[in-house]
């Protein structure tokens, strides 16, 4: 994925704005499985803190906290934060 930092800048966004993987599904044309799995990579990079996961072990974005290197991110492609 080309564009794979500014979806993990909307998934941020949206997390913040307790928005729901639908919005960035439609958006992106992308699968839940891979939301699922950008999700996840964001929380190896250090965007987001997950404090919960689901049965297959992949962090729950609506329970997760965005680390200030997330909140760059969201400010680097939408001008905010």
């Amino acid at each position: 994925m080309d564009n794979l930092h500014e979806i993990i800048a909307f998934i941020l966004r949206e997390i913040d704005r307790n928005g729901n993987p639908d919005m960035v599904q439609n958006k992106f044309g992308i699968t839940l499985r891979e939301y699922r799995d950008i999700v996840d990579n964001a929380e190896l990079d250090g965007y987001i803190d997950s404090t919960e996961q689901d049965r297959s072990g992949s962090a729950i974005p609506e329970s997760s906290v965005i680390r200030e290197k997330g909140y760059n991110l969201i400010k680097e492609y939408y001008n905010e934060y």
